[in-house]
């Protein structure tokens, strides 16, 4: 008698596994005084910087200023900006692009500043602050430019041009026409040209003129209000000394430049 064969019993089916949960995106921002003013900076989990706001005043309107920044970026208020050379740079502004908040770093091209921007807005609402009453001289990006007597050069020019959004901005140019710098945006051509006897004012000055460096170091020189508004912005250089010579030229320059429209 043929002995039935029992059935082989089924494997249970192996339960699949879970994925890794992602890494929370935890970031924090850190206030810290550089070049007579005081900032933040928004850093990733790794201790990346994300990005570095203007400079203000005070500590405390720098904090402020961390909150003006949460509230913009949900708004859609950055912007991918392109200098003659095409390198890229994201930029947060307030509501019709009336100012400036902070900048990110200069990329070669206009998708790696995408994709800067798109990790800030993966971190920005991080309600980590730390007050710093120093940062260590390694990390610091930004630097007061010494600065002697004017040596007043004739044949600059300064140009008016409309930005894609509508706003005016002003160029330098010196007597060669290579460009030195580029002013903040402002509503209107009257606004424009109302700002620039104090940006004269304060160019010539040279108070709070410096040199920023980004982490590919490249140079820009900058001049901002007693308030740490940006006034203007140089061309990107790759070097310290370049960046310098540019500002030194653009005083030089500027005192009698014509407006050209």
């Amino acid at each position: 008698m043929a002995i039935a064969k029992k059935p082989a019993s089924k494997a249970a089916p192996k339960a699949e596994k879970a994925p890794e949960p992602k890494a929370k995106a935890v970031g924090k921002y850190e206030v810290f005084p550089e070049a007579k003013f005081y900032k933040y900076r928004l850093k990733a989990n790794n201790g990346e910087i994300l990005i570095v706001s203007n400079p203000y005043k005070t500590k405390e309107s720098a904090i402020a200023g961390i909150a003006t920044l949460k509230k913009n970026i949900p708004q859609g208020n950055g912007k991918i900006i392109l200098d003659k050379k095409k390198y890229a740079q994201f930029r947060i502004f307030t509501g019709n692009d009336s100012r400036l908040i902070a900048a990110g770093e200069i990329y070669p091209n206009a998708a790696g500043a995408e994709k800067a921007l798109a990790s800030v807005k993966n971190f920005f609402d991080t309600d980590r602050i730390e007050v710093l009453d120093e940062i260590p001289e390694s990390e610091h990006r930004e630097w007061n430019v010494f600065v002697d007597a004017v040596q007043p050069l004739n044949n600059g020019k300064i140009v008016l041009e409309t930005t894609e959004d509508g706003k005016w901005q002003a160029n330098l140019l010196a007597n060669n026409g290579k460009k030195l710098f580029t002013t903040a945006t402002y509503s209107s051509k009257s606004a424009l040209k109302s700002a620039l006897d104090n940006l004269r004012e304060k160019l010539i000055d040279g108070t709070n003129l410096t040199v920023a460096k980004d982490k590919q170091d490249r140079y820009q020189f900058r001049l901002y209000a007693d308030n740490g508004m940006l006034l203007l912005m140089g061309e990107t250089y790759a070097s310290l000394e370049l960046a310098e010579s540019s500002a030194f030229s653009s005083r030089n320059f500027i005192g009698n430049a014509k407006i050209a429209e």
